[in-house]
């Protein structure tokens, strides 16, 4: 095992929450394309499971930088932490199913390329959405757009949009 600064030796569990307390104070006095303070991946953190795996951590990573500041402005505010998780699952997912062989097809097709489109549809709406109400209706929408087209032929992408709306819509309901 590696050894922190002055943790002597750390054991696997502890690492990783070595790695994201690092990871969180390197990232706390980051500054948005407007100069102020982003908290956003904080939140995210304090949203996301105990024992997260490297690839949702570096998903939240990239969604709180890119997406964050963005949500800081709107009504969405209050919900951004979990709203970067719930996408971050997501983009890990097809992450790991694109870096696989295992999920490449003999027509050469990777499903994680539908599961990677469908992430990009609600990331899309979030960015365009006014509220959680307007955010679950929009993806409810879209995805029901993208389950009539071609071109997710083993049933991903809809699968991702899904389980977007499903944990947009327990959010909704937890607050409520």
């Amino acid at each position: 095992m590696r050894q922190g600064p002055s943790d002597g030796l750390l054991t696997a569990p502890s690492m990783l929450n070595w790695l994201k307390a690092q990871t969180a104070r390197r990232t706390a006095g980051a500054q948005n394309p407007s100069g102020t303070t982003d908290d956003s991946y904080q939140e995210a953190m304090a949203a996301c499971p105990p024992q997260a795996s490297p690839h949702l951590m570096s998903a939240i990573r990239d969604i709180a930088s890119s997406l964050g500041p963005e949500l800081s402005r709107g009504p969405l505010r209050r919900h951004r932490g979990r709203i970067i998780v719930i996408l971050a699952r997501q983009l890990a997912d097809a992450n790991q199913r694109l870096g696989s062989s295992h999920w490449t097809g003999a027509d050469g097709h990777n499903v994680g390329r539908d599961v990677f489109q469908a992430y990009g549809i609600a990331l899309g709406v979030v960015r365009r959405a006014r509220s959680l109400e307007d955010l679950i209706e929009t993806l409810i929408a879209a995805s029901a757009t993208y389950r009539a087209g071609p071109g997710d032929p083993d049933g991903y992408g809809s699968a991702t949009l899904g389980e977007i709306e499903r944990d947009l819509k327990a959010l909704s309901e937890q607050i409520a």
